[in-house]
Formats: structure tokens, C-alpha cells, sequence
């Protein structure tokens, strides 16, 4: 499993290290808490987010709803054994939460019980490297977007508002044409926007060009 393990400043060092003694073996890696480096972090290689932590996400209150909004992997919470932590949790984002008192093999099924139930792999890392600068950041905001990024939006983040619609166009069909070469589509939805699949997965869940 490609695993993620976002750890906060307070975060458990039991909780840690019980999690990576218990993913020995399997694919994962660390990374800190600051929202846009976890975000970029599970962009590119996630397939399941894990923010390991210590109170109801104190110190880092905006990291779930950046990841949740950024990643299409999963976002769990290991924390404490408390009801309003997870509320807390789940309500920014998290798919599950996870206490203590749950045992090493209850916690790996777990997790392999959501990679199951959401399966994903992660379409940054599989940009292709001849992109324009503008290519790339309509790529990367339209990744980031939490759902489809409409057309206004787009302008919006690219070019401040000031561009034409036929501007918007012609970035998308480069990008579209690129993004073939590398197995990924990029879908648009009448009405909600573009987003970016995996071609494979796109065919098999029935989601064309538009």
C-alpha cells in the first residue's frame, strides 16, 4: 500500500511508532503537518492518508480540509480515545478514526479495508514532464480543486480573471492531448467543470473527454 502518515507537532509517539511497526514491510512515508506540503505530499504518492495526532487537530486546524479537498486517497485520523476528537475528525474530512486500545492486526485491516472500499492511484506523480508552465498549473489546479474546477474558477486562479474563454479552451485541449500520451483524461462535466482520472479507471467507471 502507498501509505501517507501526516504527523502533527502533537502527535502520539506511541501512536507513531505503533504504525510504522505495523507497516513494516509495506510501501509508506512521513511527512509534516504543514497543509500545503501534506497536500503535495499526498498528491504525489498517496493512496491513504493517515494524520496521526494527539488532540482534535489543534495545532494544525486546517490540515484535514486541505487534504480532503486536494486528494481523492482516503484521510484517516489516528488519535485519542475521545468522542469529540472524532467528531471533530470526521467532520473535516476523515473517512475513519482510529483509538488506541485497537489492536496491530485490527489496525492494518483497517486501513487495507479502505484501500479496498476507495481504491486510487495518484495521477500527480504521473503528469508528463513536457508540460508548459501553464499546462502544468492548470494541471495542478484542477488537482487541487475539491470536485470539478469550473471555467471561471480556472481563469480565476491562472490568469486573475483576465482571460477569454476561447484562452481557457486552448489550455484545455493542450493539456487533454498531453495527458492522453500519459493514461490520464481529462473529463469535463456540462455544467460542473474539469477534472483529471486515470484513463484505466476513467473507462471502467464510464467517464468520458466531454
Amino acid at each position: 500500500m502507498k501509505l501517507l502518515l501526516v504527523v502533527e507537532p502533537t502527535g502520539q509517539s506511541t501512536w507513531r511508532d505503533r504504525l510504522q511497526r505495523a507497516l513494516a514491510g509495506t510501501d509508506w512515508r512521513v511527512c509534516r503537518s504543514s497543509p500545503a506540503e501534506a497536500r503535495r505530499a499526498a498528491l504525489s504518492t498517496a493512496a491513504l492518508v493517515v494524520v496521526v495526532t494527539e488532540g482534535a487537530l489543534a495545532a494544525s486546524p486546517g490540515l484535514l480540509p486541505a487534504l480532503a479537498g486536494a486528494t481523492r486517497a482516503p484521510v484517516v485520523v489516528a488519535g485519542r480515545d475521545d468522542c469529540q476528537a472524532e467528531l471533530v475528525a470526521l467532520r473535516a474530512g476523515a473517512v475513519a478514526y482510529f483509538r488506541p486500545e485497537q489492536p496491530d492486526d485490527l489496525l492494518v485491516a483497517r486501513l487495507e479495508a479502505l484501500l479496498r472500499r476507495h481504491p486510487f492511484r495518484p495521477v500527480l506523480g504521473r503528469l508528463p514532464k513536457r508540460l508548459g508552465p501553464q499546462e502544468r498549473a492548470l494541471a495542478h489546479a484542477i488537482l487541487a480543486h475539491r470536485g470539478p474546477l469550473d471555467r471561471l474558477r480556472a481563469v480565476e486562479v491562472l490568469w486573475g480573471g483576465f482571460a477569454s474563454e476561447s484562452a481557457y479552451r486552448v489550455g484545455l485541449l493542450r493539456l487533454r492531448r498531453k495527458l492522453a500520451a500519459a493514461g490520464l483524461l481529462v473529463e469535463v462535466r456540462p455544467g460542473l467543470g474539469a477534472r483529471i482520472l486515470v484513463a484505466a479507471e476513467a473507462a471502467a467507471s464510464g467517464a468520458r473527454p466531454g
